[in-house]
């Protein structure tokens, strides 16, 4: 069955990504926050990632997991020419005050990186989303201030580590007059932008701002698109739980065309989802 399955899944990917006029070398990335893919589960993970040509794992790696634990999963991913970045955030992180949690956090990554005589961990993702604190409704612009601050800390810290830094970003902050704060941050505070593009109208549009400082700046930027259930505040329209893989592609692919100039990257949240839309196709 193990056999079947992954020949299914080879044919199934064949058909996406062969048969379609979309680039090939488009790179592709993918969110991984649980430690089941850290600890087990490991065969039909890299099947996975391999069969779909992910080239990039965003993992959040728990406290309670052991170096030897961390080692051998980034050593595994190594094996299968996957990078391996350090995902983590939280909104609290956007405050200066909680800035010493935020380097903190780029320590650890630095720690994980030089647990082996090879530096494994490519970079960190920043999963920050100041707009679900409460006090972002009452004062957005003090918030973005902070948070913007954090950032520019944070990446001056990172560079010194050689770690890449990527921050993600939701679609809209253009339309909130926070134009200044995207900006600044593709200036001097990191190294790309993962844009979380979740919504199913107007997607070219919704990243056009972002990809119009990406090229002025030269950073890297990464399309986000959700593939979670909709449920707890994810609409259909957020997601392409429903649509499926192919259409996700099929969508990808118009953005492409729109902004031919620019070598945009894809990036699919999570892992799990990914898993089970693969195999539902």
């Amino acid at each position: 069955m193990r056999l079947k399955k992954k020949f299914i899944i080879y044919i199934l990917v064949f058909l996406l990504l062969g048969c379609q006029s979309q680039r090939q070398d488009t790179e592709k990335s993918v969110f991984s926050w649980h430690k089941q893919e850290v600890l087990n589960g490991k065969d039909d993970f890299f099947n996975t990632l391999q069969s779909f040509n992910v080239q990039n794992v965003y993992q959040y790696f728990s406290s309670d997991l052991t170096d030897d634990q961390i080692d051998s999963f980034i050593n595994e991913c190594s094996q299968q020419d996957i990078s391996v970045y350090y995902l983590c955030g939280t909104p609290e992180y956007a405050l200066s005050e909680n800035y010493t949690q935020l380097s903190q956090e780029i320590e650890r990554a630095k720690y994980i990186s030089q647990l082996t005589n090879e530096n494994n961990i490519k970079g960190i993702v920043l999963d920050i989303e100041p707009y679900l604190l409460d006090e972002f409704e009452d004062d957005a612009k003090s918030i973005m201030s902070e948070f913007y601050d954090n950032l520019k800390q944070a990446y001056t810290l990172a560079k010194s580590y050689d770690l890449k830094m990527i921050v993600c970003i939701p679609y809209y902050y253009d339309t909130q007059n926070l134009t200044s704060f995207l900006e600044n941050l593709l200036k001097d505070g990191c190294d790309g932008i993962a844009i979380m593009n979740y919504y199913q109208s107007h997607e070219s549009q919704h990243i056009q701002t972002e990809i119009e400082l990406c090229q002025k700046y030269q950073k890297e930027c990464i399309n986000i698109f959700e593939l979670s259930a909709p449920e707890d505040g994810i609409t259909e329209e957020n997601t392409y739980y429903d649509e499926g893989i192919s259409t996700a592609m099929e969508h990808f692919q118009m953005i492409q065309e729109n902004y031919d100039e620019y070598k945009l990257s894809l990036c699919f949240h999570d892992y799990h989802y990914l898993k089970e839309l693969l195999e539902n196709e």
